[in-house]
């Protein structure tokens, strides 16, 4: 089997105290979210991330008009 050439587009996967400071929110608030489904993270044993995507989404589905 050969590699694929092309190259893997790099996410960024971010902390829940990065996100609270983006958010300007704490990190308490930011885990609710993930707790309730309205925030997907990714778990790594002990560690949750969650990808600058899903970020993004979130902010843009949740933006006041």
């Amino acid at each position: 089997m050969t590699k694929d050439p092309r190259p893997r587009p790099q996410r960024r996967m971010l902390t829940v105290n990065q996100i609270a400071d983006a958010d300007q929110v704490s990190s308490r608030t930011v885990r609710r979210w993930i707790a309730s489904g309205r925030l997907p993270c990714h778990r790594l044993g002990p560690l949750i991330r969650v990808s600058d995507e899903d970020h993004e989404a979130f902010l843009a589905q949740h933006r006041r008009r």
